[in-house]
């Protein structure tokens, strides 16, 4: 950073959370440029820190650069008022530097059982840097210069809290940080004399047993190297013990070392243990260390995902299987493994030693994570599937075809509900899903909708199967799930509670949600979030502050009897599909549409890679005049229609008859809307105040009695704005547009015209 002198205050940038004193949280992704104390407020306001960390992750292992430096002033030194250090004595001992304060949540609060007392943060503008250590490095220096700043804030990785009422100031200056820094006298470092440490009478003889049984676990007794170091340790012996003494000690540990450890069938002697550390004593810590070498001499890679969780990648047969470090599949492997070399059992607290390692090489050894995925991964270019099969296999498939590949590549991490999916037909038809979803009209959308579902990041619509009883939703559920992400759960329930539904989503790629009869608005909030791709941030089990960062972008289904998806945003990414109610003359029995299903599987699952590897060749080409919000999935569904034989218009006109059904229920289903429709009926346009609307949508809700006392109606001027801009798309789309005027100092008005 160059300081611009004819600037009231230099520009820096801090990274805001969406929390506030929540000490476990460790995402920050709001970038806030601060170029004003307002800026600061703004920023303060929520948790924050003062660097950029790899995927918004705050780990000093994760820092990118920073170009500002904050300290922490908490007067905790003294009790006295008098020697408090304010803002102004921070000027003063920092004289022509920039800087900002904002206080401190505990700001003249007591804390820690100590009185009320100036608490601030104190922020320092500087130029980037994108070097951790030498970021606290300089940090130091400061702090050792000023030793009111907290000594305990130093590192690359430091938070603050937010404040809910943030006061901040300006102290102005043009010389950075780091250049009055470099005008300050530099310390001589301080010379300190090695000196060799003594053992002293008393300690002699039990200090040299020891080393001396250390030394010959270390080197054996085959070169001398261990009596020469023995030796060595003995001349530290004040007063010195005579030879004979000398020869007393060491022979004992010899006997013991030949008698007691060489007999030890799990001792690793010397020549077969590599490094140059002393050897493990204890029958646990030898065969966990035999343990180690089996592993590293078997092929075993160690590899950290992108949610920060370690794996290993094990060679077996011709292909390698991918099992997380911490689960029971990979500690199952290493019993087999060191009983195969051994022919013996190992204990449990060998294997939790060998676990704690190979955790650590994952974490440490490698410093990108690599993404994970369930069942489908890729890019336009390349699409991979999981066969979840036990051989490990994958589909490939490419704009020019697709096969089948024994050895892919660290792709996939599975999950003990996923069920192997049958090999695909080459040649087949996609088609024959239509005989087990009874579908009334749509079936080009539906085919489309079904072929997307094996494309990867990309936001799917989400497909709602609604109909009266006896229409098989269950069955449509329970099928595209084992055409698209079989699994021993064919249909799964729609969690409440946060934390189960966190684990399916990360779990499955295709969620179909049975018989859902109601969804709230958290729940919507969370399903958007999954369709579309978001963060959910949650703390692991039995841990105080570890915690794990889920991002989704998942193929759901929902299955009901009416459409319960009544929420704009939710409608707006979905698929409204109407099943029939099935005859009793064509209703077959269960068990005989398994089994005829079961036999038109590969051909259907051909029918989708047939179809998807030339979808893939003309996807490039493709551009939409109109692109919904679902943009993506247009597009692809476009590329699918065409692959399919030419249907590219009629999925677009299909997709578009099926959004303004959304439409219709996204009004049908909000009372706002309907009463905007219901006020409008007869009128070119209407314009007045918010407040004015909401006393006259009151009156009509009267007449057509519309409960306003319900959770669902706003309850105040405000509230109903906020509703108005939500839907405002919805109302547009039946012709009835909302502007709201510039507010000025009057109250805020709105606009009506159809």
């Amino acid at each position: 950073m160059t300081l611009d002198k004819a600037k009231s205050a230099p520009e820096f940038t801090l990274f805001a959370s969406t929390v506030r004193g929540n000490k476990h949280n460790a995402i920050y992704q709001n970038r806030m440029t601060i170029k004003t104390c307002g800026d600061l407020a703004t920023a303060v306001s929520y948790d924050h820190v003062s660097a950029e960390y790899a995927n918004s992750r705050r780990t000093i292992r994760n820092f990118v650069k920073s170009d500002c430096y904050p300290f922490d002033v908490d007067n905790g030194h003294t009790d006295d008022p008098a020697h408090w250090v304010t803002p102004k004595q921070v000027q003063q001992a920092f004289p022509n530097v920039p800087y900002f304060v904002a206080y401190s949540r505990n700001h003249m609060k007591e804390k820690d059982g100590k009185s009320p007392r100036p608490r601030f943060h104190v922020y320092m503008p500087d130029a980037e840097i994108d070097c951790a250590d030498e970021y606290k490095r300089r940090k130091e220096a400061a702090i050792s210069y000023f030793p009111a700043f907290d000594s305990n804030a130093k590192d690359a990785a430091r938070f603050f809290f937010g404040v809910e009422e943030p006061q901040v100031e300006y102290y102005g200056g043009d010389t950075l940080l780091s250049e009055f820094m470099e005008t300050l006298p530099k310390a001589e470092p301080k010379k300190t004399k090695r000196s060799t440490p003594s053992i002293p009478a008393g300690e002699r003889n039990s200090t040299l047993s020891h080393f001396a049984g250390r030394v010959l676990k270390k080197y054996g007794d085959a070169d001398g190297k261990a009596k020469e170091a023995f030796l060595e340790e003995a001349a530290k012996c004040t007063p010195q013990l005579d030879e004979k003494e000398l020869a007393t000690i060491w022979n004992s540990a010899l006997s013991f070392y030949r008698d007691t450890i060489q007999a030890d069938p799990d001792y690793i002697p010397p020549s077969e243990y590599e490094t140059d550390e002393p050897k493990p004593s204890g029958k646990g810590d030898t065969q966990a260390t035999k343990l180690l070498s089996f592993v590293e001499s078997s092929g075993a890679r160690f590899i950290l995902s992108d949610t920060s969780d370690p794996y290993a990648v094990l060679p077996v047969a011709e292909h390698n299987e991918i099992l997380p470090v911490d689960g029971k599949d990979f500690a199952t492997w290493l019993h087999k493994l060191y009983y195969e070399k051994t022919g013996k059992t190992i204990g449990s607290e060998a294997v939790k030693q060998t676990l704690s390692v190979l955790s650590a090489k994952a974490r440490f050894d490698h410093s990108e994570p690599i993404p994970l995925h369930t069942r489908v991964a890729g890019d336009n270019n390349i699409i991979w599937y999981d066969l979840t099969n036990p051989d490990w296999q994958a589909i490939r498939a490419t704009a020019q075809g697709w096969n089948i590949i024994s050895d892919p590549p660290t792709l996939f991490r599975r999950y003990r509900h996923q069920s192997a999916q049958v090999m695909p037909m080459p040649g087949g038809d996609i088609r024959k899903a239509l005989n087990y979803i009874n579908l009334r009209g749509q079936e080009t959308l539906f085919l489309c909708w079904l072929v997307s579902c094996f494309v990867p990041d990309i936001p799917h619509a989400m497909i709602i199967f609604y109909g009266e009883k006896g229409s098989a939703k269950t069955t449509a559920s329970a099928l595209t799930k084992a055409i698209i992400d079989p699994s021993a759960l064919s249909t799964l329930a729609l969690q409440r509670d946060s934390r189960t539904q966190v684990v399916n989503l990360q779990q499955h790629w295709y969620l179909p949600f049975d018989n859902v009869s109601y969804i709230n608005e958290e729940t919507s909030d969370a399903l958007c979030r999954a369709i579309t791709g978001g963060g959910i941030q949650q703390r692991k089990l039995y841990t105080n502050d570890d915690d794990a960062i889920f991002t989704f972008k998942r193929c759901l289904a929902i299955n009901g009897i009416n459409n319960v998806a009544t929420r704009p945003d939710l409608l707006d990414r979905s698929i409204l599909m109407e099943l029939e109610r099935i005859s009793e003359t064509e209703r077959r029995e269960s068990a005989d549409l398994q089994t005829a299903f079961e036999a038109d599987r590969a051909a259907i699952l051909g029918g989708v890679f047939d179809t998807l590897s030339k979808a893939m060749a003309i996807f490039p080409g493709v551009k939409l005049d109109k692109l919904p919000r679902m943009a993506d999935f247009a597009r692809w569904g476009y590329s699918i229609g065409e692959a399919l034989g030419g249907l590219g218009q009629e999925f677009l006109e299909q997709y578009a008859h099926n959004r303004e059904t959304q439409n219709d229920e996204a009004i049908a289903n909000d009372p706002v809307a309907t009463l905007i429709v219901e006020l409008m009926r007869d009128k070119d346009s209407w314009d007045n105040t918010v407040t004015a609307l909401y006393a006259e949508l009151h009156i009509l809700a009267s007449k057509h009695k519309i409960r306003t006392w319900e959770n669902n109606y706003p309850k105040d001027p405000t509230r109903l704005s906020k509703r108005i801009r939500s839907i405002r798309s919805n109302l547009g789309a039946v012709g009835i547009s909302v502007e709201f005027p510039a507010r000025g100092s009057q109250a805020q008005r709105i606009s009506l015209k159809s």
